[in-house]
């Protein structure tokens, strides 16, 4: 899947989709005019396995912004130094953060705290200066 960020992107996401499907694999664009964050969530709740996000900064780029469908439970490995320091998870509005917050608990790490509400939450109640997206 190829999501758009911004509507500047959609025609770079079409060519995005496009190399995927030279190369073989299947590819799908979601251009809708709707935030990242629903996207994201609506396809991880699809089980989507892999979702290509694109916004201004990839088009200049000629990059992309990869999220693999439970990335964090098989890259626990690259955590292995941080099972007895602080870890602080968080995400959009605190949910999808708290359950990898409860996995990464149920899997030794002693000290995992998750942001509540999110990076939103934060921005209204401690610092405004944060954009909310």
């Amino acid at each position: 899947m190829v999501a758009t960020i911004v509507s500047d992107a959609d025609d770079y996401a079409e060519t995005v989709a496009g190399r995927l499907r030279d190369a073989g694999l299947r590819a799908e664009i979601d251009c809708r005019n709707e935030k990242i964050s629903y996207k994201v969530r609506e396809h991880s709740v699809q089980k989507v396995p892999v979702l290509l996000a694109v916004g201004q900064r990839e088009v200049e780029e000629q990059t992309v912004a990869m999220r693999r469908l439970g990335e964090l439970e098989s890259r626990l490995g690259e955590l292995a130094d941080w099972k007895e320091r602080p870890i602080v998870v968080l995400c959009h509005h605190g949910h999808r953060s708290e359950r990898a917050a409860r996995m990464l608990l149920g899997r030794g790490f002693a000290r995992v705290e998750n942001l509540d509400g999110g990076i939103d939450a934060w921005s209204i109640t401690v610092d405004p200066a944060v954009h909310r997206y």
